[in-house]
């Protein structure tokens, strides 16, 4: 690993630490993708901002002329990391109040990612998620609880 690799993580694990669930961010739409709109935050050329289609609160089905043009300016809340990405997911829908989350709770992972916690421990918890029907390790900041 490199330098420069070291010192993306570490300013990654920062942004982690100072963006809590719900902050409000904005960045710059850099381009569009077929799942969503991707934002530079300004926080170095790794790491950047994804709002899923279901998360623009757009009126479905929506259209590639709804989205907002790539240099124009969007707010989100910070709904999860994905640190394998250095990707923040945004909503800019309302989010669900933060709750404890205990072994059985259905949780949500941003997007249309949804899953039962199986193993929660002081800062990972472990859930089975449905759209990939496998286990997978996450931060606790990266799951909220849902009680629908």
């Amino acid at each position: 690993m490199t330098s420069a690799d070291e010192e993306t993580l570490s300013r990654w694990e920062r942004l982690k630490v100072r963006w809590p669930f719900g902050r409000e961010v904005e960045g710059v739409v850099a381009h569009h993708a077929a799942f969503g709109v991707f934002l530079d935050l300004g926080e170095g050329p790794r790491i950047c901002g994804l709002i899923l289609l279901p998360d623009l609160d757009l009126p479905a089905p929506v259209r590639p002329e709804q989205l907002p043009p790539p240099g124009s300016r969007l707010r989100g809340r910070v709904c999860g990391f994905r640190d394998a990405n250095l990707q923040v997911w945004l909503t800019r829908r309302r989010l669900p109040p933060r709750a404890p989350i205990a072994p059985g709770d259905r949780v949500w992972a941003g997007g249309l990612r949804f899953g039962t916690a199986l193993v929660v421990l002081p800062d990972v918890i472990v859930a089975w998620m449905e759209d990939t029907g496998r286990r997978e390790v996450f931060s606790r900041h990266d799951l909220v609880r849902r009680d629908d």
